[in-house]
């Protein structure tokens, strides 16, 4: 039962370490204020000063 179930779990446990570590590292840059410039370089578009 428990080789059954183990391709079930690799997509889990990659979901919720994704999720962790974008309200860790993500969210309070879109949030508050952006001092590593995470959103500026992560974007493709950036608009004219």
């Amino acid at each position: 039962m428990a080789v059954d179930n183990l391709p079930c779990e690799l997509p889990r446990d990659a979901s919720d370490d994704f999720g962790k570590d974008l309200t860790e590292r993500v969210l309070p840059s879109i949030l508050g204020a952006d001092t590593d410039n995470i959103i500026e370089r992560a974007s493709i578009c950036k608009t004219a000063n």
